[in-house]
């Protein structure tokens, strides 16, 4: 047996003689393509108010050894998305600068983009966003008003709102249960009354928590509970809380796992 190879860059022949007869195969080179890769497969933006737009990048490479061409980009309504170049070469970058206007929304969001691109593998590339919006200057009376305009003023005396750990892994569970439950412990380590004035969970979870006022010292059970049934693979929920706290008017709690 003998063995002739022959490879181009798009083309990869090989002869092979088998006794009498002379075996011909001709193959894409899979070495001869561009490859997309983002630096990550979705950005969480955190807690931002109803009056705010927000930026931040992506890092799209070509991981190939041939000119990697973004063809086009979709974007949904509110969101705009610039690429410092729409040809890249071989193991170079080009940055994707995403703006989203937060105006007129509230409460969980997830938005999805695509680029479109040469690739032949993955000629579409999927990006997810998501994260919080509170409506802004949304309180419940001129109580908690004046109270947080207090704080603002004199911080030495301001409620400081404390969780040990707001990010919970439960692992893995099995899909064919009811649903993961955690508490958190939540508490005010600051010189004066902490108001909890809001909490938000997103879809498929609910939030409670059994107190609302805290005076200093005093804690609060914040209890989180996900409904699991006919889910698969991992999950990530975000759950937000607006308080009276300056440094923390916007504070995150997350719960994580795997469901099989």
């Amino acid at each position: 047996m003998s063995i002739w190879q022959l490879k181009t860059r798009n083309i990869a022949l090989s002869v092979t003689k088998w006794g009498m007869a002379t075996v011909l195969f001709l193959s894409s080179n899979a070495d001869g393509a561009p490859v997309i890769n983002a630096s990550a497969s979705s950005y969480d933006f955190g807690c931002h108010g109803s009056t705010e737009t927000i930026s931040f990048p992506f890092n799209i490479k070509n991981l190939g050894d041939e000119k990697l061409v973004v063809t086009g980009i979709r974007c949904p309504t509110g969101m705009v998305a610039t690429l410092s170049s729409t040809n890249i070469e071989p193991n170079a970058a080009a940055i994707l600068q995403i703006s989203v206007q937060l105006s007129g929304r509230s409460g969980p969001q997830r938005q999805s983009l695509t680029l479109y691109c040469n690739d032949p593998k993955t000629p579409s590339l999927k990006l997810d966003v998501y994260g919080m919006v509170f409506l802004v200057g949304r309180m419940p009376d001129d109580k908690i008003l004046a109270t947080e305009s207090a704080v603002t003023m004199n911080a030495t005396n301001a409620p400081v709102l404390f969780c040990e750990n707001p990010l919970y892994n439960f692992g893995v569970v099995d899909g064919r249960g009811t649903n993961v439950c955690h508490v958190y412990v939540v508490a005010n380590k600051g010189h004066s009354t902490l108001e909890i004035l809001e909490t938000r969970s997103c879809c498929g979870s609910e939030v409670s928590i059994d107190k609302k006022v805290l005076l200093f010292g005093e804690s609060a059970n914040l209890k989180v509970i996900i409904d699991v049934r006919g889910r698969k693979g991992r999950i990530d929920k975000a759950i937000y809380i607006r308080t009276s706290d300056p440094q923390n008017r916007y504070y995150r709690f997350v719960i994580q796992g795997a469901i099989n």
